[in-house]
């Protein structure tokens, strides 16, 4: 049988974390946490409980925070997921099928998203394909700060499994707000490197398109108030971060 690590990486997450170990003690090996050295609560002793491996160190961005956590687990086969995450029974009877018969490089999962009070099923929130298992022989996490993702080999292999991760992505508005202060920063830091031009007119046209695509496309009104906040908001997003890199470059 193959063994699986499960791999975390983790700021001050103490609210959900446990219910991300719990469902993972069925199926995981190894349970490996990365805690970044500025978490001020209780996670690590929340991560001992279910005898997880901690490692604490800086946080240099997501993409270099999951390769490290990558690197750093004891088998080869990698599970990635987020303390506010837990995976469905459906996808923990997946993982036992998938360690009895590896017969893939990499599986995709479907992600579904809780946004302030409501599972949602509309306005694009949800991910129907996420690479979240890899063999890291074969791949891994990149380094970008944001919007990282595992890069495999070319001649790697993928399957998609049928069961959940399940998110808690924003409990409330205010949360949502505040991460995308970190977050829009980040982002612009590497889009200042592009020209201005490009820069003004996408702060002109996608951010509108966001709400265009999310709620009217992606049919975001389906969802009520929580659909029309979702999508203001990932417009909001968007007009921040290419307004941030504007201000950099000017400034530099």
């Amino acid at each position: 049988m193959n063994k699986l690590s499960a791999v975390i990486i983790a700021y001050n997450e103490a609210k959900h974390i446990e219910r991300c170990l719990q469902s993972l003690v069925p199926v995981a090996d190894e349970i490996l946490v990365v805690i970044n050295n500025n978490t001020t609560d209780n996670t690590a002793e929340i991560c001992s409980r279910y005898n997880a491996k901690i490692i604490n160190k800086d946080f240099q961005g997501y993409g270099a925070q999951k390769h490290f956590a990558a690197n750093s687990a004891a088998h080869d086969l990698i599970l990635s997921i987020d303390a506010d995450e837990a995976i469905d029974e459906r996808l923990i009877d997946e993982f036992k099928e998938v360690k009895n018969n590896l017969i893939a490089d990499a599986y995709t999962i479907s992600i579904v998203n809780f946004y302030c009070g409501r599972w949602m099923r509309f306005g694009g929130i949800n991910s129907t394909k996420r690479l979240r298992i890899f063999n890291r022989t074969k791949g891994n996490w990149n380094n970008s700060k944001v919007h990282e993702q595992i890069v495999l080999l070319p001649d790697s292999k993928t399957i998609h499994l049928t069961g959940a991760i399940r998110h808690i992505a924003f409990e409330s508005k205010e949360e949502h707000i505040n991460k995308l202060a970190n977050y829009t920063l980040l982002s612009a830091t590497s889009l200042s490197q592009k020209s201005m031009v490009h820069l003004v007119m996408k702060l002109l046209f996608s951010s509108p398109l966001k709400f265009i695509v999310s709620y009217f496309v992606k049919l975001g009104f389906l969802e009520g108030k929580q659909g029309f906040q979702f999508a203001w908001l990932k417009s909001y997003e968007t007009w921040m971060k290419y307004s941030n890199a504007i201000k950099m470059k000017r400034n530099s």
